[in-house]
């Protein structure tokens, strides 16, 4: 199903977001803003992010297989994961247990994450293609 340069990425990319959401928390922490609220917010936006990702991956692999279902499979997919999506942010704002801005600022994580793992793969590149 999923190739295992892609379960590395993905690895990579769980330990980038989770970084991010500590350093998050930390800064809520720093301005006075930390209670339990802001570790239950930031834990759910962290598992919304990555489940997010990880269904991305798991459909762009099946899609690959079946070009002629491609486009409507990752249509579908794109529409589930926004519900998923909605339902985290509507269940954090919604719900006083959870601090929502710290549960959304983990949706966006991933896009950061894999801009920087893309920048490292280019110097890391060049030093290979010279040997």
């Amino acid at each position: 199903m999923l190739t295992q340069e892609i379960k590395n990425d993905i690895k990579k990319l769980a330990v980038y977001v989770l970084v991010m959401t500590v350093i998050m928390v930390g800064v809520f922490a720093a301005c006075g803003y930390f209670d339990t609220g802001v570790v239950l917010g930031a834990a759910l936006g962290y598992a919304a992010a990555m489940a997010n990702f990880i269904l991305l991956a798991v459909t762009l692999s099946k899609s690959l297989g079946k070009a002629e279902h491609a486009t409507r499979t990752m249509g579908l997919s794109y529409v589930l994961r926004m519900f998923l999506i909605a339902a985290v942010v509507l269940t954090a704002i919604k719900l006083p247990l959870f601090n929502y801005v710290a549960a959304v600022l983990p949706l966006v994580f991933p896009r950061f994450a894999i801009m920087i793992m893309n920048l490292r793969k280019k110097k890391v590149q060049p030093q290979n293609d010279r040997a």
